[in-house]
């Protein structure tokens, strides 16, 4: 969903098709037919001695959540969380669960989001994201232009 706001200047992103989709899979080609790099890349910040962040470093390696990921997860996902009716969550459905799979996703997913930036349309702009701030321990984000 961030995607869908941090992508709002295009104007093909807001159309009711995408807007009232809510499967990820398919949130996630329409986009990518839009705007192939629109899904957020895990970044590290080099930050001064004031902690004021002044470069992003691309982080494009490690175990973090990439496009394909997360419509692996939406499939495998779908069928514990989207069951539909009561009758259907009352069935004799009762999934094994593996944990060590969910600790692997919840690694990747913190992976991506503890730091990224989501690149605009326009090459020179991107949305950087930080789920925790250095100093006021904050979520926070920032507009950015890269400059060369």
């Amino acid at each position: 969903m961030a995607c869908l706001v941090a992508h709002a200047d295009i104007e093909k992103a807001r159309t009711k098709d995408i807007l009232t989709t809510y499967q990820a899979d398919r949130i996630i080609d329409k986009l990518n037919a839009l705007h192939d790099k629109f899904f957020p890349i895990p970044t590290f910040p080099q930050v001064n001695k004031g902690g004021q962040i002044i470069e992003l470093i691309d982080r494009n390696f490690g175990n973090y959540l990439t496009k394909q990921d997360l419509k692996i997860l939406y499939y495998e996902t779908g069928k514990y969380l989207h069951r539909g009716t009561v009758a259907a969550i009352l069935t004799e459905f009762h999934p094994e669960i593996d944990f060590s799979k969910i600790q692997n996703w919840h690694s990747k997913i913190i992976a991506l989001l503890n730091h990224h930036k989501i690149q605009t349309i326009n090459d020179n702009v991107f949305l950087a994201v930080g789920m925790t701030d250095t100093k006021e321990k904050k979520a926070f984000y920032g507009w950015f232009r890269q400059v060369e």
